[in-house]
């Protein structure tokens, strides 16, 4: 064997021998998918009131901060942790994110129409002018909103 293939082959063997496979631990305070998937829908809810404004929720006496933590008896490092586990793997990342975001479009089609049937009540809503899924950008525009969502960020803000 020449000193050229000697080389080359130490140079494989030491390249494949030094991987080293990391094991997934599985986190001490351990979540099934579908609380951690509740935990992930109710941490995006919370991130996105807190980008609204904190007014409305200090009124009503929620810290942002502590709402998860005090609702799931958690910390911080719990919810890094499950969320690392079930990141890991870029799949499984995927189908986990997506059944979050999927769990926070049911929850906006569900007070947008709670919002909508309370309008109607209220005589407040005329329905040529304004649905809850409206695709007639005009009618929107009218009553002065961008989007049909721009409705609901608007009632939570208080205004009218």
């Amino acid at each position: 064997m020449s000193l050229k293939n000697y080389i080359y082959t130490s140079l494989l063997l030491v390249l494949f021998s030094c991987k080293e496979e990391v094991k997934l631990v599985t986190p001490i305070c351990h979540f099934s998918e579908d609380e951690f998937v509740n935990v992930m829908v109710d941490y995006s809810l919370v991130k996105s009131a807190k980008s609204l404004g904190r007014r409305g929720l200090k009124d009503a006496g929620i810290h942002p901060s502590l709402y998860l933590f005090d609702k799931y008896g958690i910390d911080s490092t719990a919810v890094k942790d499950n969320l690392i586990y079930y990141t890991s793997d870029p799949k499984k990342a995927k189908v986990f994110y997506q059944r979050v975001l999927d769990s926070l479009e049911i929850s906006k089609n569900t007070i947008e129409k709670i919002l909508f049937e309370i309008e109607l009540k209220e005589g407040k809503n005329e329905p040529e002018l304004d649905t809850v899924n409206s695709t007639d950008k005009k009618a929107v525009r009218r009553r002065g909103f961008k989007k049909p969502t721009d409705r609901l960020n608007a009632k939570i803000r208080g205004e009218k």
